[in-house]
């Protein structure tokens, strides 16, 4: 077993036979082994052993810690709401992870499978809103304090280099990602 402090409470994380490696709090705690090269991470460019690490999704599961930071994707200057957008924890039922993953994780995944690309459907989404946020084709403010980003691009790290369509909407007040998915819809 490995023990996890985070403030007063403890994650126990069972190691056994897992074929991963933990590391620090703050960074991926859990890492494939060298050996492992069907993984493949949303960014191929700075690739990370998952979006969610053991300690972020103890924060986001275990102690609904919504406001924790688990990336952040900048929209360049330019576009209608330029900044940096932090994909939160967030909830199952208004923003972040967590509502992506409640509303549209089916759909990603399903993208994952038919793309063959490894790792899990939040890599592919993460990949993906960091390609709509970066490089925007298409962006609009939309009512309530929102922006919608979109585009179609290259999944280049599929062995068959498709292209995807990815639509981002982001809050421009609070500067978070309310959610992302795969089709155009601004």
């Amino acid at each position: 077993m490995y023990a996890e402090e985070t403030g007063t409470s403890t994650i126990v994380v069972p190691v056994g036979d897992l074929g991963y490696s933990l590391g620090t709090p703050g960074e991926d705690l859990i890492t494939p082994n060298a050996s492992d090269t069907t993984f493949v991470a949303g960014d191929p460019a700075n690739p990370r052993s998952r979006l969610i690490n053991l300690y972020e999704w103890g924060q986001c599961y275990v102690f609904n810690n919504e406001t924790l930071v688990l990336e952040r994707h900048t929209a360049p200057t330019g576009t209608v709401s330029p900044g940096s957008y932090a994909l939160q924890c967030g909830t199952p039922t208004q923003h972040g992870y967590r509502h992506i993953e409640n509303e549209h994780q089916a759909q990603w995944e399903q993208k994952r499978i038919s793309f063959s690309v490894g790792g899990s459907w939040d890599d592919l989404m993460n990949g993906m809103v960091k390609l709509a946020l970066n490089n925007p084709q298409y962006s609009k403010i939309q009512a309530g304090s929102k922006a919608c980003y979109q585009g179609t691009y290259p999944v280049q790290w599929s062995p068959y280099c498709p292209w995807q369509s990815v639509t981002v909407i982001v809050s421009t007040n609070n500067k978070r990602i309310i959610t992302a998915f795969p089709a155009l819809h601004c």
